[in-house]
């Protein structure tokens, strides 16, 4: 889900913002990963990673990418859109 898609419901600058929230998230999912995953199972879950930044930038604010990386990470391990058996991390 390129969040590019978004731009009809946010500026550019936000969906700026949004892919830096997103890169920012990432890295820290990257390093929670443990074994190595599938290509199929690490783009399922940029892609559930992408709707978690979407659902926090509405909540928060797309003009703040640490603090939607933040709540990103947090609807992401609290399993709003995580399937059982993937990466379970404890936010903090």
């Amino acid at each position: 889900m390129p969040l590019r898609d978004y731009e009809v419901f946010f500026s550019p600058d936000q969906v700026d913002n949004m892919a830096a929230a997103f890169e920012t998230a990432w890295q820290e999912v990257t390093a929670s990963l443990g074994p190595a995953k599938s290509e199929e199972e690490i783009q399922t879950l940029r892609k559930k990673l992408a709707e978690c930044i979407v659902i926090s930038a509405l909540d928060v604010s797309p003009e703040a990418p640490d603090e939607v990386a933040r709540e990103a990470l947090e609807c992401l391990y609290e399993g709003h859109v995580m399937n059982e058996g993937e990466p379970q991390a404890q936010s903090g």
